[in-house]
């Protein structure tokens, strides 16, 4: 997952992941106004909250779409729904969380007739309501069997501030083999050539259920699951906050709450927004354009047909 905020370079931020099976260790923030750009943790729970705020962004994310037909996307564990302009759509913030989630379907085929995709996708958010952003897809393509288990979107940000002399780059990520060996020796994939494209569906979104409740109630068996200490104070914005204050133009902007505060410098107009947004994706998909040209279509199964066990 890439996220980058949109507010004319003024209290802007990047986020990124690294395709971890790992609520706290997973995604990785840059505040891109401090004058040394250094990752810092950020965990799922805030993740969610930048995806549904509705300042100006951009997102890539990921879909899984199977040859299940009539899949309940409610039944998902690790997914997330957000509002486009179209439809809601269930999104995963990596291929990880996809993989993960089929576990959690329920089948009405055998597993060694199942076959899947998993699909990168960019979407800038349009003008959303008060509370939820509305996104608009830009584009998306298949992702191929080697492309989903070793997908890493931390290169987006290596190639955003490849020329930055302020970014400093000093972690050390975990080895990907040992990261999701456990994992990954349960869930092994191929590419299967010979079957078509044309039965693999999006998971079914039954109309007039509220999908911000869905999101809600996920996130809370989550944090339950994984024991997680969700600050709803944001710690990482309160601190970024007390270190601007000479750049407030008032004292009551310290008691903004976080919507408002990344929000707070928008672009003035929706035409110069939508400028931004195709400006900016043009240059992240520069680091990727090798993988876009001549992108073929990706159909994939389970290469251990006794992984359908339930967790």
């Amino acid at each position: 997952m890439l996220l980058e905020t949109l507010d004319i370079k003024k209290n802007d931020v990047l986020i990124y992941s690294q395709n971890i099976f790992d609520f706290n260790s997973n995604f990785k923030i840059i505040f891109k106004q401090d004058s040394v750009k250094k990752p810092k943790a950020i965990d799922y729970f805030e993740v969610c909250e930048f995806i549904r705020d509705p300042s100006p962004k951009i997102l890539i994310a990921y879909r899984l779409l199977t040859n299940m037909q009539r899949l309940d996307a409610y039944a998902t564990k690790y997914g997330y729904f957000i509002n486009t302009k179209s439809k809601i759509e269930l999104i995963y913030f990596d291929p990880i969380y996809a993989l993960k989630d089929i576990t959690h379907f329920q089948f009405n085929i055998s597993p060694e007739n199942f076959r899947f995709k998993i699909q990168q996708i960019g979407f800038a958010s349009t003008h959303g309501d008060i509370t939820n952003a509305i996104y608009e897809e830009i584009y998306s393509f298949d992702l191929r069997g080697s492309e989903a288990q070793n997908q890493n979107d931390k290169v987006f940000a290596q190639a955003i501030f490849a020329l930055d002399r302020s970014f400093v780059d000093d972690e050390i990520s975990p080895p990907f083999d040992s990261s999701k060996e456990e994992y990954y020796s349960n869930t092994k994939i191929a590419e299967d050539n010979l079957h078509s494209s044309r039965n693999i569906v999006s998971p079914d979104i039954e109309t007039g259920i509220n999908y911000s409740r869905a999101n809600h109630e996920n996130i809370a068996r989550l944090k339950n699951d994984s024991n997680s200490k969700f600050n709803a104070e944001y710690e990482l914005f309160e601190q970024y906050k007390k270190g601007n204050r000479k750049q407030e133009e008032t004292a009551d902007r310290k008691s903004h709450t976080f919507s408002e505060f990344i929000s707070s410098n928008k672009a003035k107009t929706l035409e110069s927004e939508e400028e931004q947004y195709q400006s900016r994706l043009e240059q992240i998909l520069k680091s990727s354009q090798k993988q876009m040209k001549a992108r073929d279509q990706v159909v994939l199964k389970l290469a251990d047909s006794n992984r359908n066990s339930r967790r």
